[in-house]
């Protein structure tokens, strides 16, 4: 079932510590990112001591967002940024130095460098490597 797989995930990214805590903790922290609004974790005593504890991994990338309040940076004091950025990246060009810009060379480098970055991580290897 699926909290039996996120206890397992969890476990992997708190070590030792019971499936009960794990799960008591992912339930705290997706109490808080169903609360609307931002959470300014620097104004919110809670926030902060939850966040140094540690955010469990099913729940990172809603924490960060939401703790980053990215959807107004996304929708109102960056709007259109995403979009025009896209837009520069999505065919050929130069850069500032005068090199090639492609897409094609923009995944190469992706590629190679996450290679780089996780030598190991199980997510950019297939099985047979």
């Amino acid at each position: 079932n699926g909290s039996s797989s996120s206890a397992a995930t969890a476990t992997a990214a708190f070590g030792s510590r019971s499936s009960s805590f794990i799960v008591r903790r992912e339930k705290k922290w997706r109490s808080m990112m169903e609360r609307g609004g931002e959470l300014p974790i620097k104004k919110n005593k809670k926030v902060k001591k939850r966040a140094r504890k540690g955010v469990p991994d099913s729940m990172r990338g809603v924490a960060w967002a939401k703790l980053g309040n990215v959807p107004y940076r996304m929708n109102v004091k960056h709007a259109g940024l995403y979009k025009e950025l896209v837009r520069e990246t999505s065919g050929s060009g130069f850069d500032d130095d005068g090199t090639i810009n492609s897409v094609a060379s923009t995944r190469e480098t992706i590629e190679r460098d996450i290679h780089r970055t996780f030598p190991s991580h199980h997510l950019f290897y297939s099985s047979g490597d």
